[in-house]
């Protein structure tokens, strides 16, 4: 009887080691794709972000870098540029060198979900040349805004830009007009598409 009770104690023993073991390896299986999915998720992110900005009509953009923080639920966006497809000169519409999109936490609180946008020296430069062509498909607002829903799929509550510049060019005019405003501060609150 001693033996018997001695060898189902060792069978036990031994299927409680296989099912720690099992748990163990099924915890660093988990781990090692949770690693692996967060080490590539702002690529995903950056190819989603290019795609969307390349398909807006009469317009090509990129982004060189997307860095994110999961903890604050945010997304920084750098060097983006938005241009015209068939543009004359090499200025781009739209360049942003950082873009900071996060949850507004104080609003998460209140019970409501929704972003703020911070835009870190922000330019729109509006050449006549570029913009004034015809023959290509032109952007309608749907477009515009179907492509900031992909970018922010959330309501936008708060946009902050700072240092912005707002350019005006025409180059084939005598003299060559160009009007800049610089360092534009905006504060935005409420915003709803």
């Amino acid at each position: 009887i001693a033996i018997i009770l001695s060898m189902r104690r060792n069978m036990f023993s031994s299927q409680k080691k296989k099912r720690k073991a099992g748990w163990f390896g099924f915890l660093l299986i988990l781990v090692v794709i949770l690693i692996g999915f967060r080490l590539y998720l702002p690529t995903a992110v950056k190819n989603h972000v290019n795609h969307v900005l390349n398909n807006l009509p009469g317009y090509q953009g990129s982004v060189a870098d997307i860095d994110i923080a999961l903890i604050r639920g945010a997304y920084v966006v750098k060097d983006m540029a938005l241009r015209r497809r068939d543009a004359e000169t090499d200025v781009p519409f739209l360049k942003i060198p950082q873009a900071d999109i996060s949850i507004q936490w104080r609003a998460l609180f209140n019970g409501k979900i929704v972003s703020e946008i911070y835009l870190n020296e922000p330019q729109l430069i509006y050449v006549f040349e570029d913009q004034l062509k015809t023959g290509q498909q032109e952007p309608e607002t749907k477009d515009w805004t179907e492509a900031l829903d992909d970018l922010v799929p959330i309501d936008i509550n708060h946009l902050n830009i700072e240092n912005g510049r707002l350019g005006l060019v025409k180059v084939k005019a005598e003299p060559t007009l160009d009007i800049y405003m610089d360092q534009l501060q905006l504060s935005a609150d409420n915003l709803q598409l």
